[in-house]
């Protein structure tokens, strides 16, 4: 084995050189000279390479599939070999990245032995694997498909089919699964980047008063929970759940819709879990909302589910982070390994969290992944909708069931099953049994009726009252988080400016052939897309808020970095990015006022007493106009979530009356705000801004900004009027006095 790559791998892929160094079983194969000199692998009477020219056959292969290499951005060599195919491949287009997969431990031994990987562009090598069972390959697919955003290209030798056909046949069915995952993966990302990121600023409130699920761990470790699900043959096993219930001889929680068919069972789960960040999401609790039932069992729910969901549904709460919100992970500390993954369905976040707590044995309950009667919900969810009924039904085709059979499913309720099967195998030490009767057959769960699994492994009582008690984060914990947040914010808002500025020089730069300036032009502009990137208010809201016209964006600086046309490259990479800052500041202006309104509602100072601008006691003159913070719907009316009140107009005022010694005005900030509002409390008189320059005029006001405030006043009632004096507009959202005094009608 040659020095160089022990080294390589011994620093890069330490996994893969300890396996090759424990392999034990043989497996018989030969090192033979071709007609050229060239050696080659031969097994049996299969030779890997082409025994007489194996560049002309690499060759042949690259000018087949040229034009599919030349889009891609990265390689996964299925089979090594000695690696003639990867250097020719490499050689020919050494800067994208790739990845090398080997079937057979023997084979990569011999590779390392007579080849150098030095010879490869090993900067450019992203995964080393060697498969050695199926466990193996799947657990590297999950990783590669969850790793790798950018475009994928398979190269195989036609050897390593048949050679190794099984592996090979199972390789790549399981690649084209994991694609396929990727692809409805990227579709709900697209349909619900800015949902996600708006859910979770609104649930934040509600997140840091509420116990994480995972401090729950003594509850559930080694205790039985079933995961119901609203799959058809839940029918069958309301009886049973009925008797598990009143003998607490394990947790039922209900994920999705199936709260539903329980409740009209009278069965009440002992919790329910949710994640679905769409706006009717709460649509799925109606029904133990209406009846009251909502105030007695807990809600587990991920914290980019749909705000309504929290607002309307009164029962006790535990969040757990989800991987789509990278809101909640700024204002607390979120341990990685307590992230919950998206995925298709509530079931397999339900068992993510279950697995992670260590319950075991997990029972899945109604989980069907599959039709039963045409059905693929329990028939107490039928919604007379036949029209999605049958949209559902098509492209359907036939998996095995739990006893061998073959029953109907779809597309998306095979992905579904597929991805439930990683995470079983993931969590490989959990126990997941499937009680599910007629329904798919889950790899890694074992059907067993539910019938059985009470009476053989269900014997104690194990539900404990109260489980779901517990404290959430103290408001001072995050307070100076915010403030960070809000440097972050107008660090941002400069960032953009500056980046539009420099990207029109260098524009112009291009345009008027000043190829001199280029170079300072590129590094600057670079800099500024570093200054961008780094940014805590764009990492943590505008990525995902953008995230696809990101991901376009950067990809198109990855693949310009080989084009010669040099006039070409910057005029595209201009256009791509003034189109990106633009989209960053229309995101901005949507999101901003919802940010600053829900801050405000977390940080609240004990010693002050808030009134906003809605309180009848305030009395605004016919100038102003009162305007509403929303958050856009389609096809519906925008939710408000706040109020101001706004004018332009030199002499209007408010004016209103307090009890207490202090006062506080909280309101908008703009660069074009104006300069003089003076405020009259009784005979003193004091003048104040609502400008600020570090707000663009691109943007849209700071709101909740403490725009003025006095302390020291005597102890009485006070009246207050407040006059716009100079040029711009003032955005006023209310005001704070200090505790226990009371704001009073103006007489």
């Amino acid at each position: 084995m040659r020095k160089e790559n022990i080294a390589l791998l011994q620093q890069r892929f330490p996994d893969v050189l300890e396996t090759v160094m424990n392999v034990e079983q043989s497996f018989p194969h030969d090192i033979v000279s071709g007609a050229k000199g060239m050696k080659t692998i031969r097994v049996g009477d299969v030779y890997i390479h082409d025994p007489i020219d194996p560049i002309r056959e690499v060759d042949t292969l690259i000018h087949y599939w040229r034009e599919a290499l030349e889009n891609c951005e990265h390689i996964l060599f299925y089979g090594v070999g000695l690696g003639y195919h990867v250097e020719r491949v490499m050689a020919r287009f050494p800067h994208k990245t790739f990845t090398l997969y080997e079937p057979n431990v023997h084979v990569f031994a011999t590779y390392i032995s007579h080849r150098s990987l030095t010879s490869l562009p090993v900067e450019n090598l992203e995964y080393v694997h060697i498969e050695t069972d199926e466990m193996s390959r799947r657990s590297f697919l999950h990783s590669f498909a969850h790793s790798f955003k950018t475009k994928v290209f398979f190269f195989s030798l036609p050897s390593y089919e048949q050679l190794f056909h099984e592996q090979y046949t199972a390789f790549v069915q399981q690649f084209r699964e994991v694609v396929e995952m990727k692809r409805m993966s990227n579709i709900a990302e697209a349909a619900f980047n800015k949902n996600w990121v708006i859910n979770s600023i609104m649930n934040l409130s509600t997140t840091l008063q509420t116990p994480n699920i995972f401090t729950k761990r003594s509850f559930f470790e080694r205790k039985p929970v079933f995961i119901v699900s609203a799959g058809p043959s839940l029918h069958e096993e309301y009886d049973h759940l009925r008797y598990v219930k009143e003998h607490r001889l394990a947790y039922i929680v209900a994920v999705g819709s199936a709260n539903k068919a329980l409740i009209s069972q009278n069965i009440v789960p002992d919790a329910v879990c949710t994640y679905d960040p769409q706006d009717h999401n709460y649509t799925v609790f109606s029904g133990m909302i209406e009846q009251g039932i909502d105030v007695h069992v807990p809600m587990i729910y991920g914290t980019s589910v749909g705000y309504k969901t929290l607002q309307l549904y009164r029962g006790p709460k535990l969040h757990a982070v989800t991987a789509q919100d990278f809101v909640t992970p700024y204002y607390m500390d979120v341990p990685a390994h307590h992230i919950v993954d998206d995925a298709f369905s509530v079931a397999i976040i339900a068992l993510q969290i279950f697995a992670s707590l260590e319950a075991s044995p997990i029972v899945l309950v109604g989980q069907n992944f599959a039709f039963l009667n045409d059905a693929y919900y329990a028939h107490e969810m039928a919604t007379g909708d036949h029209v999605a009924a049958e949209r559902e039904k098509r492209d359907v085709f036939f998996v095995r069931d739990v006893e061998g059979n073959e029953v109907m499913t779809n597309r998306s309720l095979n992905q579904m099953r597929l991805l439930m099967e990683q995470y079983i195998q993931l969590y490989s030490n959990i126990e997941v049994i499937n009680t599910t009767k007629k329904g798919a057959n889950i790899a890694g769960a074992p059907f067993m009726s539910l019938e059985r699994v009470i009476c053989e492994r269900l014997r104690d009582q194990v539900v404990v009252d109260d489980w779901y008690i517990g404290e959430g984060k103290r408001a001072d914990e995050v307070e100076w988080r915010a403030k960070r947040m809000k440097k972050a914010m107008r660090a941002f808002m400069d960032v953009c400016v500056q980046f539009v500025e420099t990207l029109e020089r260098l524009g112009a730069a291009v345009d008027k052939k000043r190829w001199k300036q280029l170079p300072r032009l590129l590094e600057e502009s670079y800099a500024r897309f570093q200054q961008l990137f780094q940014n805590d208010f764009y990492r943590t809201y505008m990525f995902r808020a953008t995230q696809g016209q990101a991901v376009v964006l950067m990809e198109e600086i990855r693949s310009s970095q080989n084009d010669k046309n040099v006039e070409q490259k910057i005029g595209r990479l201009v256009h791509l990015s003034l189109d990106y800052v633009k989209t960053c500041v229309e995101m901005y202006n949507e999101l901003s006022p919802i940010i600053h309104e829900q801050t405000y509602a977390l940080i609240r100072d004990d010693n002050w007493k808030r009134y906003d601008c809605t309180a009848s006691l305030f009395h605004f003159s016919d100038e102003w106009q009162k305007g509403a913070i929303e958050i856009a719907k389609k096809y519906v009316q925008p939710d408000v979530i706040g109020t101001y009140y706004v004018t332009n107009k030199k002499g209007a005022t408010v004016t209103f009356s307090f009890e207490g010694t202090a006062l506080r005005i909280y309101g908008g900030q703009h660069v074009n705000g104006s300069k003089r509002i003076r405020l009259r409390i009784d005979h003193y008189e004091q003048t104040f801004s609502a400008q600020s320059t570090a707000v663009h005029e691109w943007f849209v006001p700071n709101l909740r900004q403490l725009l003025f405030e006095k302390k020291g006043l005597s102890l009485g009632k006070h009246t207050v009027t407040m006059t716009v004096e100079g040029e711009g507009y003032i955005v006023f959202q209310g005001i704070e006095v200090d505790r226990d005094r009371k704001l009073k009608r103006k007489e």
